[in-house]
């Protein structure tokens, strides 16, 4: 069964203030949001709200979890997952390779959310219909 309504994003974030105030973006834009502090909440998370969630916008320098680790995890779960990264610092990780995860953007902190938003809500728009590139049908 196909779920209704929008997708939701799924926000991962181990520092309360980031996550929430993403969240709360999100939400005033009608974006369903689900949340995790950590990558190990993300997949728990993932776990239970798989067909909710259209896209996971995840942290990559985390607790327990790192997003480029909990990134791989997730996509044993669902190879099509779509997952965009932020980052105020990627460490040991560069653009390069966290694209090579499968990661559909890298967003350095701060960011403008208006800036990314389109992007995001495009993503949204191809999990609800993961079309093959050709036109609906009329």
């Amino acid at each position: 069964m196909v779920s209704a309504g929008p997708k939701a994003v799924l926000v991962v974030d181990d520092e309360p203030l980031i996550r929430g105030l993403l969240a709360a973006a999100l939400r005033r834009r009608g974006i369903p949001v689900l949340q995790a502090g950590d990558g190990v909440q993300a997949l728990e998370v993932y776990q239970t709200h798989a067909a909710r969630i259209g896209l996971v916008l995840m942290d990559v320098r985390m607790p327990r979890l790192s997003g480029p680790e909990a990134l791989v995890a997730l996509r044993a779960l669902d190879p099509g997952l779509v997952c965009c990264l932020m980052s105020g610092h990627a460490g040991d990780y560069g653009g390069v390779e966290l694209g090579s995860l499968g990661a559909e953007a890298v967003f350095t902190k701060p960011f403008n959310l208006n800036e990314v938003l389109p992007l995001i809500q495009r993503l949204l728009a191809r999990a609800l219909c993961p079309c093959d590139g050709a036109s609906p049908a009329p």
